[in-house]
């Protein structure tokens, strides 16, 4: 009699999850949430709010979203403020509405 296989174990990443909830988003869900950034561009977005806070120039204007970032210690992964973003949204005058 052939082995019965095991069930599947569900972790907390198949389940699906309300992004307007989240406080903390990644590139990818930040993307999801607001459609009018997609990855690529939220992720040259935030290269060059590094870069501009890394070597200021003068006369030059940041973007402003070095505010809403965090890059944990060791971690490659980049983490989004949903509400500093928001409100750099609404600063910069750049209008995008959430999408559930």
């Amino acid at each position: 009699m052939p082995k019965k296989r095991k069930a599947r174990k569900v972790s907390a990443d198949d389940q699906p999850v309300d992004l307007l909830q989240l406080k903390w988003l990644t590139v990818a869900q930040t993307s999801r949430r607001y459609p009018g950034f997609t990855e690529k561009a939220l992720r040259h977005l935030i290269a060059q709010a590094e870069a501009y806070a890394k070597y200021p120039k003068a006369g030059l204007r940041s973007n402003g979203l070095a505010a809403c970032i965090v890059r944990p210690a060791g971690a490659r992964k980049i983490i989004v403020n949903a509400e500093s973003f928001e409100a750099w949204l609404s600063a910069s005058a750049v209008f995008c509405q959430p999408t559930s």
